[in-house]
């Protein structure tokens, strides 16, 4: 009867296997990380095979991009409708739950550098450790400039 048990749970372990895709990834940068798939669910390893995606998150969509000069890379993921962002060491920077339907990229003409995002069509912004600095409730978010930590921005309003 053990036999039968180990051998019905080896069969099934083998079926979870062979259900999972893992793609090598390699970006411009240089970062290689692998891109898990089991049926419609994304996750992302590094080459160790250390978590950087959890795939039990759910994400439809998972995608490395190299931000700037230096080695700083995140992986977008998606939820839904939902985006948030991970950075390469596996850390959720923005989760999916707060309902972002765009998570950007940005750094402003002195080199600050930050996350645009959108919520129910309005714009706003966090960090890069993800701390919302400025809440998205305006319809176009322009971030001028930085100084002596104060934030000067400019809106432009519909119509």
């Amino acid at each position: 009867m053990k036999k039968i048990l180990f051998l019905i749970a080896l069969c099934f372990n083998s079926l979870l296997c062979v259900s999972q895709e893992k793609t090598l990834q390699e970006h411009k940068d240089g970062t290689k990380w692998y891109l898990l798939k089991d049926d419609k669910t994304y996750g992302a390893l590094d080459q160790d095979g250390n978590v950087l995606v959890p795939l039990s998150k759910g994400f439809n969509y998972v995608s490395y991009y190299h931000a700037d000069n230096t080695d700083r890379g995140f992986f977008d993921v998606q939820k839904g409708d939902f985006h948030g962002i991970y950075d390469k060491s596996g850390n959720e920077i923005i989760s999916t739950e707060r309902g972002y339907s765009m998570i950007v990229y940005q750094v402003t003409n002195d080199g600050y550098k930050y996350f645009g995002v959108t919520k129910n069509d309005k714009d706003g912004a966090c960090d890069l450790k993800g701390k919302e600095i400025v809440p998205p409730n305006i319809m176009l978010l322009l971030i001028m400039e930085i100084a002596l930590g104060l934030i000067l921005m400019r809106t432009l309003k519909n119509g």
